[in-house]
């Protein structure tokens, strides 16, 4: 169990995945915990209007989520999530110096904020999710999530430290933390390229396992395959010929027993199994 930790924690391509979140997490999370004070001290929105902002930011990330998800899949999703990352950084260093705004202003500000910051991590996390080891992809997302809460808990404490509220009761030192929030963004467009994308080995159907095994796929056999493939080797050591075997479950691979060939056949001809 602990050897099976060590190495989902410790797999070259889980660490990059990891740094990359953690990249994520504080390029964010520098900002969103301060950001509804100073929209109130700083920028001058009545407290009454707070939940308008917020609201609008919520519904203008329920359409456009769905649209980067889409986009994702089409373009890539590590092209889509630099160039919405790049994007980002626009609203992200508006919000954090911006001066006093009427309130179409401030919601425009915020929407664009909620649209961009939360939607890199729309392709952000299928970059991270197709980072995971074949058959460890649980024990890796579950990491990643303790990765994600560590992140999080950083960039807060960071941005607590060097913020600072004045007697009027206005933020002091915030573009600072837009400042940092910016560099990490920038180096997570950087990074999100050396976290590569493993492939499950055999995805798919419900009853297959994610599992390497030498660079070749293989599937856990039901009750019913068990049966065929000790009949397969009997037959194949009284030295007769093995036929392919074909999954009782449904799918569309067929599994041959390696080395068992008719004589002048081909090893992947159809035999139905009988």
């Amino acid at each position: 169990m602990w050897s099976e930790f060590v190495r989902t924690l410790t797999y070259p391509n889980h660490l990059r995945a990891f740094l990359f979140t953690l990249l994520m997490m504080i390029s964010g999370f520098t900002v969103i915990p301060y950001i509804s004070l100073y929209m109130t001290s700083n920028i001058g929105l009545p407290e009454a209007d707070l939940p308008l902002v917020y609201l609008a930011g919520g519904i203008a990330t329920f359409f456009t989520a769905r649209w980067f998800g889409g986009w994702a899949d089409h373009a890539g999703k590590r092209a889509v999530y630099r160039w919405i990352a790049l994007i980002s950084l626009a609203p992200l260093l508006i919000i954090t110096h911006a001066p006093a705004l009427s309130l179409l202003a401030t919601l425009a500000v915020a929407v664009m904020f909620f649209v961009f910051v939360s939607g890199r991590m729309v392709p952000g996390m299928a970059v991270v999710t197709s980072a995971a080891r074949p058959g460890a992809r649980a024990a890796f997302m579950t990491l990643n999530g303790s990765v994600m809460q560590i992140g999080s808990g950083f960039a807060a404490t960071l941005s607590g430290a060097l913020i600072q509220r004045l007697p009027s009761g206005a933020l002091q030192n915030y573009h600072w933390v837009g400042w940092i929030a910016a560099v990490t963004t920038l180096l997570a467009i950087w990074w999100v390229g050396t976290v590569e994308t493993l492939q499950p080995v055999d995805a798919a159907p419900p009853n297959l396992r994610d599992e390497m095994c030498g660079g070749h796929r293989k599937r856990p056999a039901t009750e019913d395959e068990d049966e065929v493939i000790a009949d397969a080797q009997r037959s194949s050591a009284r030295g007769e010929v093995a036929a392919p075997l074909i999954p009782l479950g449904g799918g569309d691979a067929t599994h041959v027993l390696e080395g068992h060939q008719a004589p002048g056949g081909d090893a992947s001809a159809d035999h139905p199994l009988g």
